[in-house]
């Protein structure tokens, strides 16, 4: 699978029998539908995010994204604290850009 943002290859990794996509060039994570919530109720947002920063986030953020898993435009959605991610209303994966998904851990705690 290519990343939604910068179109480079995907690599899967396991945490905790849970398997993610993330980009080999920006970091960016793309989960399943469903992942979310599982990270969530094991606080392994930090850990897979590594909440490492990387000079062009802010123009990561502004760059549309797109599923490659299906071939759809993604939606920029806005979560907790204010994170922005995108979601795929197809398949209803979603994609967060490196930091997002440790910063949105932080706001739900």
């Amino acid at each position: 699978m290519n990343c939604p943002k910068c179109s480079s290859l995907m690599e899967q990794q396991r945490y905790d029998n849970l398997e993610v996509d993330r980009c080999t060039s920006c970091g960016g994570i793309f989960l399943d539908k469903g992942e979310l919530e599982q990270i969530d109720s094991r606080n392994l947002g930090p850990i897979i995010d590594l909440a490492a920063s990387v000079a062009d986030a802010d123009r990561m953020n502004r760059q549309p994204a797109h599923c490659h898993r299906c071939n759809n435009a993604m939606l920029a959605l806005q979560g907790a604290g204010d994170i922005q991610f995108d979601w795929c209303e197809k398949c209803e994966g979603m994609f967060f850009d490196r930091g997002e998904l440790a910063a949105m851990d932080v706001f739900e705690a």
